[in-house]
């Protein structure tokens, strides 16, 4: 049973968060399959990924900057997303330098003392 249990999670496994860390700290964008929910369209998304953390409910999430892809609000800009729902989790070969607000003209500030949405943040971009 415990084999069982333990192949049951691999398939089910969302994106792996040593993948995610590795993101934020080489500052590489990303390509990622969100799976949704009951407000949000799943599809592809392209992303600056900036900070990984627990939200105040406790799920897993990532705050990032979605420039392109699927969404339900305004594209670009600044999203959430639960790191559980996310399917497929491709790092490109592009890379930021620095944050999207200090390279876009009008695009809010990055927050570099933590994230409000969070209780913990386990992984945070550096600039």
């Amino acid at each position: 049973m415990k084999l069982y249990s333990l192949l049951n999670n691999l398939i089910l496994e969302s994106v792996n968060r040593t993948e995610v860390e590795d993101a934020i700290e080489k500052h590489r964008t990303c390509r990622v399959y969100y799976e949704g929910d009951d407000t949000i369209e799943k599809g592809w998304r392209w992303v600056e990924p900036y900070v990984l953390g627990l939200s105040t409910i406790g799920n897993p999430i990532i705050r990032v900057y979605q420039m392109q892809g699927v969404t339900d609000t305004e594209q670009p800009g600044w999203k959430t997303f639960r790191t559980d729902r996310i399917s497929q989790w491709v790092k490109t070969p592009k890379m930021f330098y620095s944050p999207i607000s200090d390279r876009v003209s009008g695009v809010p500030k990055y927050n570099t003392n933590g994230d409000k949405s969070m209780t913990i943040i386990y992984k945070q971009a550096k600039f």
